[in-house]
């Protein structure tokens, strides 16, 4: 999976237009900051066979909770202890309205090393992309809320509504995670909308915003038996059984 250099800020551009950040453009602290989540994010094999899905939240959370974030609003939460997501509040004055929720998921699917030019757990940046399993769908988006979450706490900023992070552990497999979330987890169904980095997304030109596209709907998991009882024939002239 690769991605353009800078196509990973892609939720940095949005919310800096739906929640008025401190500054629309980071700093390039911010940037190798990015960077070095990516970087670590990738190196974590988090297809469903290979599992480390808790190790990835486990990773992130550690940031947050050295930048400031209390223990009470950073937690790993999910149906099974191999299969937890991170949850991360941050806090608004609560002049806004209700929550909003910034959506991610760190599994990815799965892949054949012998198959890749690169080390498919390793960022490689070359001719302009960045390469590494995961970067595109969806690490990128993970490290674009766990960067602004940084950035704004580090910066001082107080949004008007509280922001609720979701890493998500299962959205290329069973899809566990999300409906246990909504069930038992805190703080989710309090939200008045979510952005899901992984069904929208934009691009820039020289640094300038030249479009964001927008799914309407997304995909859902389900599983499907056919049987067949009938003696066969040609599938145009089915039989009368």
């Amino acid at each position: 999976m690769t991605s353009r250099l800078g196509n990973f800020t892609f939720a940095a551009v949005l919310l800096a237009g739906a929640l008025q950040p401190v500054h629309a453009q980071g700093p390039e602290e911010y940037r190798a900051l990015a960077r070095d989540i990516l970087t670590e994010l990738v190196a974590f094999e988090t297809t469903e066979e290979a599992g480390h899905t808790v190790e990835a939240a486990e990773a992130v959370a550690r940031r947050l909770l050295a930048a400031g974030f209390p223990e009470e609003d950073v937690r790993i939460l999910g149906p099974r202890p191999e299969l937890g997501s991170l949850v991360a509040r941050y806090r608004g004055d609560g002049t806004g309205g209700r929550p909003i929720v910034l959506l991610a998921h760190v599994d990815v699917v799965p892949t054949v090393a012998e198959l890749w030019s690169t080390d498919p757990l390793k960022l490689v940046e070359r001719d302009g992309f960045y390469y590494g399993l995961g970067v595109g769908d969806d690490k990128s988006g993970v490290t674009s809320i766990v960067t602004n979450f940084l950035r704004w706490k580090g910066e001082g900023w107080v949004p008007s509504r509280d922001l609720i992070a979701v890493v998500s552990a299962d959205e290329e497999s069973n899809w566990e995670s999300m409906p246990w979330l909504l069930e038992h987890g805190p703080w989710i169904r309090e939200a008045a909308f979510v952005l899901n980095a992984d069904v929208g997304y934009g691009t820039s030109r020289e640094g300038t915003p030249s479009i964001f596209w927008v799914d309407a709907a997304e995909k859902v998991y389900a599983d499907y038996r056919i049987t067949a009882t009938s003696v066969g024939g040609h599938s145009a002239l089915p039989g009368s059984e």
